[in-house]
């Protein structure tokens, strides 16, 4: 040691880009989660929508499903579907 203990100046410089330091890691954080659970539902939405299209298109009229007005939502029931409702 050069310098006594009593002698040294506290440091405050350092701590406040300590501080500075973590709240800039806090805030890539951040956008790193948003981004991230951004990117992880558009995957997971192209993922089910096939899976989603094919229920309905099993549920819907042919001729409806073959006109393409099945994109959300069950466009009248095929005959099948009225037989077990029935």
């Amino acid at each position: 040691m050069l310098f006594p203990e009593k002698w040294r100046k506290p440091d405050f410089g350092r701590r406040a880009m300590s501080i500075m330091n973590s709240l800039k890691k806090r805030k890539k954080a951040a956008v790193f989660d948003i981004v991230n659970t951004l990117l992880v539902v558009l995957i997971t939405a192209i993922t089910a929508y096939p899976l989603y299209f094919c229920v309905i298109a099993s549920l819907s009229d042919p001729v409806e499903v073959a006109a393409g007005h099945t994109l959300f939502g069950i466009q009248g029931f095929c005959r099948f579907v009225k037989h077990l409702l029935q």
